[in-house]
C-alpha cells in the first residue's frame, strides 16, 4: 500500500518532533506523557499515595507518568483501562481491558481500591511488628520477658505482592471500609479515529470526554481532580459549563507539547463537589506542598 502525500508528511514531522525523541529517550511510550508533566507542573493534581484510574490509557504514555507521581504501586494505586490491551502492560499499574463505560467497570474499580486498601493495612502491620521486633530485640531483657515475646509474636504471613492476588484466605475482612467513591483522580486523553471533518472530529472528541466525566461522577471523592482532551470549538462549550458545576475550577491548557498546528486542548476540573452535597474546597498550591512533604516524610519514616 503506498502512503499519501498527507501520511509522509504525517511521518517526517513525527520522526522529526523534538518531544517524540525525548519520549523515546526517556522510555516514555508517547509524547502525550509530556502533556500531562504539564498540566501537573501548573495544578498538581497527582501526589502521592493517590489512587488514580487512566480511562482509554494505551498505549501507556499519561499511565506511566501517574505511576511515578503517585509513587504507585507502593504507595499510591493508577489503574489503567482501555478496550485495547497495554501492550506490553505497565508494570507499576493495574492494567485492564475492557470498557470503562460498562457500571461492571465501576464495580470491578471498587473491588480493586478495596483490595488494594485491604493490602497495604496488612503491609503497615507487618512493618510495625518489624519495628517493635527491633525495639524488642535492641532492649536488655530477662530470659522470662522474652520467652513472652516469643510466645506472645504472631505467625508472620505473607502478603500478596498485588491487589489482585487478594483472596478469601489471605483477607477474611476489610481492614476498614473504603468509600463508594474511592477515585482521587481520573484521566482521560483519549481521541477518536479523525475523519477530517473539524465539526465531527471535534464532536467526536467531546463525546468521548463526556464518557469519562460520566464515568468520573460517581467514583471521585469530594475533592478529587479531572482531566480530559478536547478541541477547541463550541462543541467543547456544554462539556466546559457541565464541568463548572461539578468542580470548584476548570482551567482550560493548551501544554507546549501539544503541536502549534493541532485545536487539541484538555480542561482539568480541581476540587469535586459531589451532586447534591455541600461543595468541597480545594487546597491552596501552599496545603499541597505542605501535605507532600507530609506524605514522603511519614513514607521515609515506615521503611
Amino acid at each position: 500500500m503506498v502512503a499519501s502525500g498527507s501520511s509522509k508528511q504525517w511521518l517526517r514531522r513525527h520522526v522529526s518532533d523534538a518531544f517524540v525523541r525525548q519520549a523515546r529517550d526517556a522510555g516514555l511510550r508517547s509524547r502525550a506523557a509530556f502533556k500531562l508533566k504539564e498540566i501537573q507542573g501548573k495544578h498538581r493534581i497527582l501526589r502521592p499515595g493517590q489512587v488514580v484510574v487512566d480511562c482509554g490509557a494505551a498505549p501507556g504514555g499519561w499511565t506511566q507518568v501517574a505511576t511515578g507521581l503517585v509513587q504507585a504501586p507502593r504507595r499510591g494505586f493508577v489503574v489503567a483501562i482501555d478496550l485495547l490491551p497495554l501492550d506490553p502492560p505497565v508494570k507499576q499499574a493495574m492494567c485492564l481491558q475492557q470498557d470503562f463505560t460498562l457500571p461492571a467497570s465501576q464495580d470491578r474499580i471498587r473491588s480493586l481500591v478495596r483490595q488494594y486498601h485491604v493490602l497495604r493495612d496488612e503491609e503497615a502491620k507487618e512493618r510495625r511488628l518489624a519495628r517493635q521486633q527491633k525495639r524488642n530485640a535492641a532492649k536488655p531483657s530477662s530470659p522470662a520477658s522474652n520467652e513472652v515475646i516469643e510466645a506472645s509474636e504472631p505467625e508472620p504471613q505473607p502478603a500478596p505482592s498485588r491487589p489482585d492476588e487478594v483472596t478469601a484466605e489471605t483477607v477474611e475482612k476489610p481492614a476498614h471500609a473504603v468509600s463508594t467513591r474511592p477515585v482521587d483522580v481520573v484521566l482521560s486523553d483519549m481521541a477518536p479515529s479523525f475523519s477530517g471533518n473539524k465539526s465531527l472530529d471535534r464532536l467526536r472528541t467531546v463525546g468521548l470526554a463526556e464518557s469519562a466525566l460520566d464515568f468520573a461522577v460517581p467514583l471521585l471523592r469530594p475533592g478529587g481532580h479531572f482531566c480530559c482532551k478536547i478541541l477547541q470549538g463550541p462543541e467543547a462549550d456544554e462539556l466546559r459549563t457541565r464541568m463548572r458545576s461539578l468542580f470548584e475550577n476548570v482551567f482550560y491548557e493548551k501544554p507546549k507539547s501539544s503541536r502549534t498546528e493541532s485545536a487539541e486542548g484538555f480542561l482539568v476540573g480541581v476540587g469535586f463537589r459531589v451532586p447534591g452535597e455541600p461543595g468541597t474546597t480545594r487546597s491552596t498550591p501552599r496545603e499541597a506542598e505542605e501535605a507532600d512533604l507530609v506524605a514522603v516524610a511519614e513514607h521515609e519514616g515506615s521503611q
